[in-house]
């Protein structure tokens, strides 16, 4: 009788920790492991395994618009979260692209803030989103700048999946 007690808690804990589990990206969830990240995306292809992320080339995010994506891992190999890069378009059409689809899939951004930039950073619009499923999304659509913004050489966005509670010492 313990025994059928002990593995029913158990098994109500599993399920328990995969409800709470939020996807953050394709089938990338938070508390996922380094391991079980790669068995999901094996090596090949566009897929590849780096020190510190799982990379992803060529990733189609609209019809027009690609990425490249890196999950991230903290120093437990736990996925901390997802980076996704846009590549290069033609006046930083693909920046508007996305932004709008976040914004038709997501509702209107908690935040919107524009950087100046410097000599160091590229001048952008900064979008946060803070879904319901304790997961951020923070969105930069990059300007023109000494560096350049949307453009076919440089990538004209970025966008970071994290879990809201990431570690802070506040």
């Amino acid at each position: 009788m313990k025994l059928k007690g002990f593995v029913g808690g158990a098994l109500l804990t599993m399920v328990a920790a995969q409800a709470d589990a939020a996807t953050i990206w394709q089938k990338v969830e938070t508390g996922m492991t380094r391991a079980q990240v790669e068995a999901i995306y094996p090596k090949g292809g566009d897929v590849d395994y780096r020190e510190k992320v799982v990379h992803f080339d060529h990733v189609v995010v609209t019809g027009k618009c690609k990425a490249d994506a890196d999950v991230t891992f903290d120093d437990g190999g736990i996925v901390s979260g997802v980076n996704l890069s846009g590549n290069g378009s033609l006046g930083g059409r693909c920046a508007d692209d996305v932004l709008t689809a976040l914004s038709s899939k997501y509702g209107q951004p908690s935040v919107a803030s524009g950087k100046e930039g410097s000599i160091l950073q590229r001048k952008g619009t900064v979008y946060v989103w803070n879904r319901g499923d304790g997961l951020t999304m923070r969105f930069k659509n990059y300007g023109d700048g000494a560096f350049g913004g949307g453009g076919l050489g440089r990538k004209s966005w970025e966008l970071r999946y994290s879990a809201a509670g990431e570690a802070i010492g506040l």
